[in-house]
């Protein structure tokens, strides 16, 4: 659908007699899940894209990586 006129998340401005405001304007009120990432990334003030992902084996993260598993095999590359 290319306009939002029967959604159920559109929320319209209204006057202050509850008629639908005539300058069109409103809002999408769809709650969406931001996903998870890596403590070593994080989101920008936009949200628009992913920045980070450096790591240091001498400096630990400020949380816990939430998708940290143990390598099979080997313990470390080095």
């Amino acid at each position: 659908m290319k306009n939002c006129l029967n959604c159920k998340y559109a929320a319209w401005e209204r006057t202050k007699n509850g008629r639908l405001h005539p300058n069109g304007k409103g809002k999408c009120e769809y709650k969406y899940k931001i996903p998870k990432l890596p403590a070593s990334m994080h989101w920008c003030l936009n949200r628009l894209k992913i920045a980070g992902g450096y790591i240091n084996r001498n400096e630990e993260l400020q949380e816990h990586c939430l998708f940290y598993q143990i390598k099979k095999g080997k313990k470390y590359d080095f």
